[in-house]
């Protein structure tokens, strides 16, 4: 088996989530790893960053936690995570990013912009259009 260097998103998300057009193959330019539940996260980041050499680059939590879970992963991020955080409920979207100095910043994100960030960090591929 031939060993992976891209980068890890890892992806948590709901049955009941929409379906996206993940940019899953070996040709992405990122690694997706789907994880089973939201629990897996803190332990997969604590890992990924002490001991994957600071693999994982994001992550995805498309409808599997709540806000206070959200928040409560955010505080106790490891020092090292310097990578997106992202939490996509039905009705809004939030992304915590590293700002300058180092420091978390929150971002609110609409519907359009959720699918504008995935495809901007070439997680999903563009929106499929349908004729009217």
């Amino acid at each position: 088996m031939e060993h992976d260097n891209r980068r890890i998103t890892l992806v948590s998300r709901s049955k009941s989530a929409p379906e996206r057009p993940w940019s899953d193959s070996r040709d992405s330019p990122c690694r997706l790893i789907f994880v089973e539940s939201f629990g897996v996260i803190p332990f997969a980041l604590t890992r990924g960053v002490e001991e994957l050499g600071r693999d994982v680059e994001g992550v995805i939590i498309d409808g599997t936690a709540t806000a206070a879970e959200y928040l409560h992963l955010l505080s106790a991020l490891p020092a090292a995570y310097a990578g997106d955080v992202v939490l996509i409920q039905e009705h809004c979207a939030f992304v915590s990013a590293t700002g300058r100095g180092g420091d978390r910043v929150l971002y609110a994100l609409r519907p359009d912009d959720v699918q504008f960030y995935l495809e901007t960090k070439m997680l999903t591929s563009a929106a499929r259009t349908e004729a009217a």
